[in-house]
């Protein structure tokens, strides 16, 4: 049976796989020192669902951007809450 690490990493990257072949990319950004500070999140979430052109689930951002799923499940949560999705 498989641990609940191998079974995320692997639905992790069967998740990458299928968004490299539908062209779906991060944003991309200048990150100083590899830290984003909270503000440089948020854009860059929405610069990543922006250029998806198609809706996006919390676990494919979580897998494009690289971030913990409860601080993404937080941006998008704002974002909503401030009419941002639709």
């Amino acid at each position: 049976m498989l641990s609940q690490r191998s079974l995320r990493s692997i639905t992790s990257a069967g998740l990458r796989s299928n968004l490299r072949s539908s062209k779906i990319v991060p944003a991309s950004g200048d990150h100083h020192e590899g830290k984003q500070g909270p503000s440089q999140k948020v854009f860059a979430v929405l610069e990543t669902i922006v250029n998806a052109r198609r809706p996006l689930t919390v676990s494919e951002l979580v897998v494009l951007m690289d971030v913990p799923k409860p601080t993404m499940h937080r941006i998008v949560r704002q974002l909503d809450n401030d009419g941002f999705l639709v």
